[in-house]
């Protein structure tokens, strides 16, 4: 029987692809937290967005 190690999988939620906490992810969605530029480039990287796209729907 094959079995899937857990430990090696990519996390499913995009705030801990990014390197975020959900809490903060959800104020940057909110806009009631500023959001780097290095935190929107690993939003844009957990998304599999280009930093363009995902900056231009903000606006």
């Amino acid at each position: 029987m094959e079995t899937s190690s857990t430990d090696d999988a990519e996390p499913r939620n995009p705030a801990e692809r990014a390197g975020i906490c959900i809490a903060d992810l959800s104020e940057i969605e909110t806009g009631t937290m500023d959001r780097s530029i290095s935190t929107i480039t690993r939003m844009a990287d957990a998304l599999k967005l280009m930093l363009d796209d995902l900056v231009c729907s903000w606006t």
